[in-house]
């Protein structure tokens, strides 16, 4: 190649190239505030949604959480930290057989819960996970005045993940995929018109997901202001110990097959065994927009993937992402 003339060399040197931080979160893509952080596994704390377990405790430190059915139409949320910590995260409840299958995707992660039922205590000592009961780690585990039992049990990211240090946990998960929505496109027409703006996806300010009653009806209401998502338990705000709202960046809708059967609780309710293998279909909200497709798992130790209805993946909101998992008899609804 030719080396460029006197005229059409640059009187001034180009820009440099903006510096890229050195670590990224790989649950949220933001910057992780060391290496370290950007490379632990994942802690996930099986979190209580009973109404008595409410007001939560440090699931707004989560990077990711997920929210699932389990018996008598309550759900739990699995909170699942990697990028920051938490002093205080709870209340802590109880495992499910869905919870393996749930985290086989995140390598070998680690789990806090506190109990399960027998089956389910001989599923998980099989499972590929780091198992941080409370009874064998109590040291790491405290009682909070002001509310009972079982609703009252927490502990600490940092307690956690140095119980769990050593025992092989897997270190930084996969990472979602985040980027910007692309920018709005304008068309002109003649005779003149005001310009007609363009965005992806259609209109996507809230979301109604009906679990079972008002109690556990989780509803997502975009804030234009602060680019999140609110969430409230039917009409009344999801708020932290500390008064703070609990929202997300992105909240993601999927669908998914659940058997009914096998062994029932003390109330004669059977908790939903749900397919995470498979396919079925997804939405996401993020930035105000609702973008729809489709989930697809091939087999446990694979990531589900989220892709719109054109083979796309989901492009996610650097952010905090909330993750409904909704039976199928469940009809959320979205506007």
């Amino acid at each position: 190649m030719a080396a460029p003339s006197a005229s059409s060399t640059p009187s001034t040197p180009p820009a440099a190239a903006p510096s890229r931080p050195d670590a990224i979160a790989p649950l949220t893509g933001l910057p992780a505030a060391s290496k370290a952080l950007a490379r632990r596994p994942v802690l996930a704390v099986k979190i209580d949604n009973a109404v008595a377990a409410r007001p939560h405790v440090g699931i707004d430190r989560a990077d990711v959480v997920y929210e699932l059915p389990v018996e008598g139409g309550v759900t739990r949320f699995i909170a699942m930290f990697q990028s920051r910590d938490a002093r205080a995260v709870g209340p802590i409840r109880s495992s499910r057989l869905s919870d393996i299958d749930l985290l086989a995707e995140f390598g070998r992660p680690l789990l806090a819960f506190s109990g399960a039922a027998g089956y389910v205590l001989d599923a998980l000592a099989g499972a590929d996970l780091v198992l941080l009961p409370h009874g064998s780690n109590g040291s790491i585990y405290w009682r909070e005045g002001g509310r009972f039992a079982p609703h009252n049990l927490m502990s600490a990211t940092h307690a956690l993940y140095r119980a769990g240090a050593g025992r092989g946990a897997t270190r930084a998960p996969r990472p979602f995929m985040f980027g910007a929505l692309p920018r709005p496109t304008f068309y002109r027409t003649w005779p003149p018109e005001p310009p007609k703006r363009s965005l992806p996806g259609r209109s996507g300010a809230f979301a109604r997901i009906p679990f079972s009653s008002e109690s556990w009806t989780a509803v997502w209401a975009y804030d234009g202001g602060s680019g999140r998502y609110r969430r409230s338990h039917g009409a009344i705000a999801h708020r932290t110990a500390a008064g703070k709202r609990i929202s997300a960046r992105n909240v993601i809708v999927m669908s998914i097959d659940s058997r009914v059967g096998g062994p029932t609780d003390k109330a004669g309710n059977t908790t939903p065994q749900l397919r995470f293998v498979g396919a079925g279909s997804a939405v996401l909200l993020r930035d105000g927009r609702r973008f729809e497709g489709r989930w697809a798992r091939a087999s446990l130790t694979q990531p589900t993937r989220f892709t719109d209805h054109r083979g796309r993946p989901f492009v996610l909101a650097p952010g905090n992402t909330w993750i409904e998992v909704v039976p199928t008899s469940v009809r959320p609804s979205f506007r």
